[in-house]
């Protein structure tokens, strides 16, 4: 039998905060502390802020997921965001004083809540190389819409699920468009294994 919501929350209550106690312990040794904080959205379409940090202790980088804080039309402000983290923060018993520098992306509400929170920020260089694949690929979208024609069509064929599963074929992977990126390793690999797919084709 299952246990109740209730005994479950009480778990996973206790399982959290016995987390925390031995986050909070590993941290007191840290010579040196960086934050990263960014959006990220749930299944069910709900905004959520994650804060990590990145600590040197006794010459070995740690990283450690610090918490989600849940976004709102309420707390989108850069003044508030700084004192929600800050709450965050105190959880672990660490403060600005003890974060050394922050990354974030070019988000100007990012940037802002970094200069709220008084804390040296570095540009996020994985976004930043994000955006100059983004032009690249969106200047070359007519020479690319092959690519992106086949790999769809691909992604919907049933014929095309049987021929990797009987030849035992990699799928190639999918992309997701805001992450121009990934679309670079989808193409790469069609390009790696073209003579397989044009067999299929």
């Amino acid at each position: 039998k299952l246990p109740d919501r209730n005994k479950i929350t009480n778990l996973l209550e206790k399982l959290a905060n016995l987390t925390i106690n031995e986050i909070t312990s590993k941290l007191m040794y840290s010579t040196s502390n960086s934050l990263t904080f960014d959006e990220w959205t749930s299944i069910s379409n709900v905004p959520y802020l994650g804060i990590t940090i990145r600590s040197l202790i006794k010459n070995n980088y740690i990283d450690n997921f610090l918490g989600l804080i849940e976004m709102t039309s309420e707390n989108c402000n850069s003044n508030i965001l700084a004192v929600e983290i800050s709450k965050v923060l105190e959880k672990y018993q660490l403060t600005t004083k003890n974060i050394i520098s922050c990354t974030t992306d070019n988000c100007s509400l990012m940037i802002a809540t970094s200069a709220a929170l008084n804390i040296m920020r570095v540009p996020c260089v994985c976004h930043l190389l994000n955006i100059i694949f983004k032009s690249f690929i969106e200047k070359c979208s007519v020479i690319l819409k092959p690519f992106f024609d086949l790999v769809n069509y691909l992604k919907r064929s049933t014929k095309y699920s049987i021929f990797i599963r009987k030849n035992n074929i990699k799928k190639i992977p999918d992309y997701t468009i805001v992450r121009w990126t990934s679309f670079c390793e989808t193409v790469l690999y069609l390009l790696e294994t073209k003579k397989k797919y044009f067999y299929f084709l």
